[in-house]
């Protein structure tokens, strides 16, 4: 079923002009590590870091997947410990030996060093026996089939991953792929952009939950058919906007798409 008195480019026109931050590392004090612009500038941020993945070489790609992959089992910002402890010994895939990933794993306080391991050296054999080494088949395979989110991937073979994480890893270099969490899910829902993809029997508001996950990805795509922006941009403009305004306590007096949204209008 399809509402057609939510107007989803109003929408997203309104919402790309809000300022957001985002915070790199922890560690800092607040003043000094949020980076804050509007969301049309995170997203075209978002094109250049594609840009940029997709020019690395193989085992550069490598660092940025694996890193994706892992994050699985911890919390976010454990991402660019992760990346740094990889960047600093891992120099080509003869370097990815069980001795010197556990080295990584510890150096970047990861908390399932013997999962990880397993991880990364299961995702290293797969690489190069089915693709020789070289991502440029791999992402091909992907791009060809992420309307139906790649179910023949023999990434997902790899114990613990899942269609999320893996997506997460994919959309460090295809924007087609998008990995929704519960900040891009409070806009779907209370806007009710999510009623664009009643109808699916796997319907569901838990990305956690492997049914409900490919509900909300085919809703993004949905979406993402109706505007400019692919299902990665997509993604990364509800995060964002979930994340400065859509809050768990929604910042709704304040909100620049509030008489489009229709929580807020039910509210009124």
């Amino acid at each position: 079923m399809k509402i057609d008195s939510l107007d989803i480019k109003a929408l997203i026109e309104n919402i790309l002009p809000v300022k957001a931050s985002f915070t790199e590392d922890p560690g800092r004090p607040e003043s000094e590590r949020a980076t804050s612009q509007s969301i049309e500038q995170w997203r075209l941020s978002y094109l250049k870091e594609l840009d940029v993945n997709n020019s690395l070489n193989d085992i550069e790609k490598f660092k940025v997947f694996i890193t994706s992959l892992l994050l699985r089992a911890n919390r976010g910002e454990v991402g660019q410990r992760l990346y740094k402890a990889f960047n600093g010994r891992i120099n080509d895939f003869n370097d990815l030996d069980g001795k010197t990933v556990e080295i990584v794993l510890k150096d970047a306080g990861y908390r399932f060093p013997s999962k990880g391991l397993e991880t990364v050296l299961d995702t290293k054999k797969l690489l190069l026996d089915k693709y020789q080494g070289n991502w440029n088949g791999y992402f091909k395979e992907a791009k060809e089939n992420y309307r139906n989110n790649f179910p023949e991937d023999d990434i997902l073979k790899i114990k613990g991953v899942g269609f999320k994480v893996r997506d997460l890893a994919l959309s460090c270099f295809l924007k087609e792929y998008s990995a929704n969490d519960f900040h891009v899910v409070d806009v779907l829902v209370r806007t009710g952009l999510i009623l664009y993809s009643y109808g699916d029997l796997n319907f569901g508001t838990n990305p956690n939950n492997n049914e409900n996950y490919l509900f909300l990805r085919n809703l993004i795509i949905n979406i993402s058919e109706q505007t400019p922006y692919s299902p990665g941009e997509i993604d990364r403009i509800f995060w964002h906007f979930g994340r400065a305004i859509c809050k768990s306590k929604p910042s709704c007096e304040k909100c620049p798409v509030k008489e489009i949204c229709l929580t807020y209008r039910n509210k009124k």
